[in-house]
This record gives C-alpha cells, sequence and structure tokens, in this order.
C-alpha cells in the first residue's frame, strides 16, 4: 500500500507555496520524474476556464467499483487542460484507490482523458481510501 498526502510545496515556476499530492513523501510532479516536473496539481482550482476545474474533482473519485480518467496534474503557465496534462486511471474499491497506470493526455479534441498516452513505469500506485479521501479533503479546504 502506498501512503498519499498533501503537503506543502515550492517551485520557481508559481509564486509561493501551494499544495500537491504526494506519494510516499515525495511531490508527484517529482515522483514522475523530468517530464512531469513543475506540473501543479489539478485540484487547486487554478483554472482559466471555471468549467475546467470542475472535470478533475468529478473524477478523481469515481463510484465504487468503477474507474474514471482523472486530469492530476497541469502546466502552471497555462492553467488548462488542453497544454501538458498527467492523468491517472482511478478504480475505486471498497478498502482502496488504485492509480493502475499514469500518462500525458493526448486528445486532439473532445474530452480529456480521452485518448492517453501511458507512461512505462508510472503508476500502479494502491492507497487506503482514507487516507485518499482525507488527501482530498486537504484540496478542498484550501479552495475555500
Amino acid at each position: 500500500m502506498n501512503r498519499i498526502e498533501a503537503v506543502l510545496v515550492s517551485d520557481e515556476s508559481v509564486a509561493g507555496p501551494y499544495l500537491s499530492m504526494a506519494v510516499d513523501g515525495v511531490p508527484i510532479d517529482k515522483l514522475l520524474g523530468e517530464s512531469a516536473d513543475g506540473l501543479v496539481s489539478s485540484l487547486l482550482g487554478w483554472f482559466h476556464n471555471e468549467a475546467d476545474g470542475q472535470i478533475p474533482w468529478d473524477r478523481i473519485l469515481p463510484p465504487l467499483g468503477c474507474t474514471s480518467y482523472a486530469p492530476i496534474l497541469i502546466c502552471p503557465d497555462d492553467l488548462d487542460l488542453k497544454c501538458s496534462v498527467v492523468v491517472a486511471e482511478v478504480v475505486a474499491e471498497h478498502e482502496s484507490i488504485r492509480w493502475d497506470k499514469l500518462g500525458f493526455d493526448a486528445t486532439a479534441k473532445g474530452a480529456v482523458g480521452s485518448v492517453v498516452r501511458w507512461e512505462p513505469g508510472w503508476g500502479g500506485y494502491r492507497f487506503s481510501r482514507d487516507a485518499y479521501e482525507a488527501c482530498l479533503a486537504a484540496f478542498r479546504s484550501a479552495a475555500t
């Protein structure tokens, strides 16, 4: 079982500290490596388009027994779902939430996550449902 939590981080591309999801103590953008380094959580609500901001929340915790494709990281320069977007395949189970694989959104037209370039070696994370929901609650609290 992996550990997930919301942690305060700093990055030169963003003014001031901000929340990031950390897996096993490492912010997710750092964990995924150079191609994702510096991307920020889609749960921060920093989107230029308000409708885009609802999509991550609609997908980050699918109903029990279901799978969703949630945008989890976005580019801090563009703050939309069209630039660099990391998507997680999220599977909801009774006691845990899994991110089976992660990759970059490659959707040319249509809904984000329709086409994903899955990255080898990204994913295979399993979190306790309680810790996952606590992490999400931290982002909800920060957004209000």
